[in-house]
């Protein structure tokens, strides 16, 4: 205890109200001279006595009722430990910094890939390009066509009009030469439903020009038609648009009465850019951003004109049909415009994720739909951040829709959202103008069950390549998918985690982690870094990698922080042929062949192990004698009724944050009272002073200042250093 005569002697404590920096409870104090006190400055004081002359201090973060009722991760013990999932990539694209306490959405990836909950390497890029990209104009379509009585795979590659041949670069042969200058602009595959016209491919070139190939040869049909810009085909019609106008044909392209007489789409302030259809209902899309329905051959009218704006030539190019829908751009925004009866046009790009500013963003420039299972975007961002901690212009692959697994009792069903995921490809410094999927029997070798479908991604530098999809299903982690996994580096990015108290230090223990395929030679890097001011801030690798299923790794040394971020980097390296005998420095890992048909980890769940360190936050209990003529230490009384008294009491638990005790180790606080309580006793003859009441206080303060007595607050200063003191000081003597 410190000596007697300290303060608060000769009370138990002392009590003063402290002028707020604002207006409020306790506003315009004024000392006992009655001048007006500044602010955070004690006004009046008064001394009071307790019942037992004790006052508690006492620290319970936890309270009760602290055991989850039920045992999982998200209701384990904060202030112990708990354990935080990764484990739910399947929403898609997130935020930088978590929203809420639940599993997050991730936050980006780099040449990374996920399914449901599982996440592993991206796929691997083929280039198909002689020279990674010739200055001959940008790739602008793939279609299927027929060629020598075979169906075959066409690339409309700037100021050419390829064709598959092999899968090497070099080996894509030009079919169709457009000139220096220019390059084809669309392609349709068509053939009528009656006459002798056949199976032909038809392109169209910046020169309005129409080409026809019948398998064979190639014919320029424009003076038969006067011109085409676009080119699409129905079942039984096909379409061109010239300008702002339209018109179609049932029979022969090559004989100018079979097409109908142009109608106008709009105005002629700007041209049609794309064309596509639902279910044979067309729909054209201008520069201006509004898009058409054919009503009849003579009139077409506006379905959707909300995104009116300036013309600009991507706008409405290459809209792409799947699942009876028809995905486009306009400005800034991706679009889904649903057919029949009531058209309906919904916004679904990945730009709807205001807070993503990871490098993967940008304005969607290609879309083609796979199967029933999922589709693709290709966006591009003029000014990524690469890893390297560059700045470069990127195109990105994004993996758009997923099937979220039902929850409670519902069996095997799913939802399917409209999520993106990526980015699987990475392409710096390249422009991505066009994606298409490829099933064609002369490029894949085989057909159905049994080969890999192709994504091909073409470039504006007049590049292209492509990547495998899963066979026989949506998954790329099944074995049997015959997939095949990028060499590039490969992470996925977590968005940063304060387990919902940004405010309150972490104490971050360790890493689990589970998958179906983690070993020596399929393993996760996990790197953290806490409290990251920027993103040129370093990462920290764990020492140990993840390389089996709920093994723990340790953080190597005590880690606090507030908010962390995280990211999984994947690893994969082929093991050897031929394990040798112990004491071998070769972990046991797949065979060759088990590594081949899986060449990257695939992982289902990180867990982080945390504990929460709130601030400290101390409380007081105090039961104060509220009667008249209450004993001081110094064998006085004192002058205070019990009826001020209680008063006084009330009048401090009314006003948060403006009262200030003195405690009798002399720690000095701002206080707000968290419980009032009175005991009352029973006023008689045999009591000695009139009314009495027991007042127990509960108060929590969140700041204090030690304000030693005279011998102790000079306990650890010289003789010598007492000159320097300050008018101040001594008056507080």
């Amino acid at each position: 205890m410190p000596p007697t005569r300290t303060r608060p002697h000769p009370y138990d404590c002392l009590l003063a109200f402290v002028q707020p920096a604002t207006g409020g409870p306790g506003g315009g104090l004024t000392d006992s001279a009655g001048r007006p006190v500044e602010p955070g400055a004690a006004g009046r004081e008064y001394g009071l006595v307790t019942r037992d002359g004790h006052a508690m201090r006492r620290v319970d973060p936890l309270g009760s009722g602290t055991f989850p009722e039920a045992q999982e991760y998200a209701s384990s013990d904060v202030y112990k430990e708990r354990s935080f999932v990764y484990r739910r990539p399947y929403m898609g694209l997130g935020e930088r910094t978590q929203n809420g306490g639940t599993t997050p959405r991730y936050y980006y990836s780099w040449n990374a890939q996920t399914l449901g909950t599982m996440r592993g390497k991206g796929p691997r890029w083929h280039p198909a390009d002689a020279d990674g990209g010739t200055p001959e104009g940008p790739v602008l379509g793939f279609i299927e066509a027929n060629h020598a009585g075979a169906t075959t795979w066409f690339i409309l590659a700037g100021r050419y009009v390829r064709r598959h041949a092999g899968d090497l670069p070099g080996q894509q042969a030009v079919s169709l030469d457009l000139g220096a200058g220019n390059y084809a602009r669309s392609a349709a595959r068509w053939s009528p439903a009656e006459g002798a016209y056949g199976d032909h491919l038809l392109v169209t070139d910046n020169l309005s020009r129409l080409w026809q190939y019948d398998g064979a040869v190639w014919a320029d049909i424009s003076a038969a038609v006067a011109g085409a810009d676009l080119v699409w085909s129905t079942q039984f019609e096909l379409w061109r648009a010239r300008g702002w106008e339209v018109s179609k044909c049932q029979a022969d392209p090559a004989v100018g009465a079979n097409w109908t007489l142009p109608t106008p789409v709009g105005d002629a302030t700007c041209d049609v850019t794309g064309l596509a259809d639902v279910h044979g209902q067309m729909f054209f899309f201008k520069a201006d951003g509004t898009v058409w329905n054919q009503l009849s051959t003579t009139d077409n009218v506006p379905v959707f004109t909300g995104a009116e704006e300036s013309a600009q030539a991507y706008n409405g190019r290459n809209p792409a049909p799947w699942l009876n829908q028809i995905y486009f751009r306009v400005g800034g925004g991706f679009y889904r415009l649903t057919g029949g009866q009531g058209v309906q046009v919904e916004r679904v790009g990945p730009e709807r994720l205001v807070t993503n500013t990871s490098p993967v963003r940008g304005a969607v420039r290609a879309f083609a739909g796979f199967a029933t299972h999922y589709g693709f975007a290709g966006i591009y961002n003029p000014a990524a951040d690469c890893p390297d901690g560059t700045e470069c212009p990127a195109s990105f692959l994004l993996r758009y829709g997923n099937w979220v697994p039902g929850e409670g009792d519902e069996e095997g069903a799913a939802t399917f959202v409209n999520s993106y995921d990526g980015a699987l490809v990475a392409w710096p410094d390249r422009r991505i103008s066009a994606l298409g999927v490829c099933t064609s029997e002369a490029v894949l070798g085989s057909t159905g069950e049994e080969g890999n479908p192709r994504l091909y991604a073409g470039f504006e530098d007049g590049g292209y390549g492509w990547i495998r999809l899963p066979k026989s299903g949506p998954n790329p982690f099944d074995p049997t998918s015959g997939c095949d996994f990028t060499d590039q580096p490969s992470f996925l990015r977590w968005p940063r985690h304060s387990m919902d108290a940004p405010a309150d230090l972490k104490d971050y223990l360790s890493f689990d982690g589970s998958g179906p395929y983690l070993d020596p030679y399929r393993r996760v890097v996990v790197s953290y870094r806490v409290d990251p001011a920027d993103e040129d801030d370093a990462w920290h690798a764990l020492e140990e990698s993840l390389t089996q299923v709920g093994g723990r790794v340790l953080i190597e040394a005590p880690t606090l922080g507030k908010v962390i971020e995280i990211r999984e980097e994947y690893v994969a390296e082929r093991p050897p042929a031929v394990y040798p005998p112990p004491p071998s420095p070769w972990p046991p890992g797949p065979t060759q062949p088990e590594w081949d048909r899986m060449p990257t980890p695939v992982m289902s769940a990180l867990i982080l192990r945390e504990q929460l360190r709130p601030a400290f936050r101390a409380e007081y209990g105090l039961t104060i004698r509220a009667e008249d003529w209450a004993p001081r230490r110094d064998g006085g009384t004192s002058r205070l009724t019990g009826q001020q008294v209680r008063a006084l009491i009330r009048e401090a638990a009314d006003a948060p944050a403006t009262v200030r005790l003195v405690l009798p180790d002399e720690e000095a606080g701002d206080f707000t009272a968290i419980t009032y309580a009175e005991r009352m006793k029973q006023a008689g003859g045999r009591r000695r002073y009139g009314q009495s009441t027991d007042v127990q206080v509960t108060l929590v303060a969140y700041r204090t200042q030690p304000t030693r007595g005279i011998v102790r607050r000079f306990f650890d200063q010289l003789v010598g250093d007492l000159g320097a003191l300050t008018v101040a000081q001594c008056e507080d003597l």
